[in-house]
């Protein structure tokens, strides 16, 4: 009788260690078992979601809303409107420049001051340069679009060489310095984005101010041709 009580009392032992093992299976090592953990899980999952529940194109509450941020082909957009010009000069396609200055552009020349309209600009560039064969080179360049892609400030470090006609065959005189434009954003007529697709528009300079740094050369090949 004894030997078999004893033998019941040794099977309840072992269930009970096999109960707290269980037990302690379930835990993590830093006291938290598993149902904790599920729980925290869902709460964190919950409380994270009510952060932040505006989309992404969506404006927060503190925050204004831009119908048409500024993007990077805006800025490539900029670049070749300012570079239009450039080819305008050089190839002498001075109709070009209808693509690169308003038509009530304000503009600021070293030799010509004061320029009202598009039509008076291009009259004074034609009769300047006309003439000339000429080379334009841009360089160092900061572009600062309006964060609503309205506006844009430029400033374009160049480089112009005139080469001598005439008289004056074989000299060059090169001109150095930096154009500062204003440029405003333009609704495309159509789809006609000018190359760069995904700009918030066309751009067009509407104040441009003209600075030399330096000239070296014969001044005379800008008039004896």
């Amino acid at each position: 009788m004894q030997e078999k009580e004893e033998r019941k009392k040794k099977k309840k032992k072992k269930k009970k260690k096999k109960k707290k093992k269980e037990k302690s299976n379930t835990k993590l090592n830093f006291g938290i078992n598993r149902t904790d953990l599920g729980c925290m899980y869902m709460y964190s999952t919950l409380s994270l979601g009510t952060l932040d529940q505006t989309k992404p194109n969506q404006a927060k509450p503190n925050q204004k809303k831009m119908s048409n941020p500024a993007n990077a082909h805006d800025f490539r957009a900029i670049q070749n409107t300012l570079a239009r010009y450039c080819e305008a000069l050089d190839t002498k396609t001075f109709a070009l420049l209808d693509k690169v200055f308003l038509p009530d552009v304000v503009a600021d020349y070293p030799f010509n001051w004061d320029l009202r309209g598009l039509d008076q600009l291009r009259v004074a560039i034609q009769n300047r340069l006309g003439p000339i064969a000429t080379h334009h080179s841009l360089s160092t360049q900061t572009i600062r679009v309006s964060p609503d892609a309205k506006t844009a400030h430029a400033i374009t470090y160049f480089t112009a060489a005139h080469f001598g006609q005439g008289p004056h065959a074989g000299k060059v005189i090169t001109a150095y310095g930096r154009y500062v434009d204003e440029l405003v954003c333009l609704r495309p007529q159509g789809e006609d984005y000018e190359g760069v697709w995904g700009a918030s528009g066309v751009w067009r300079i509407a104040k441009r101010i003209v600075g030399f740094t330096a000239r070296i050369g014969d001044e005379m090949i800008m008039k004896d041709f």
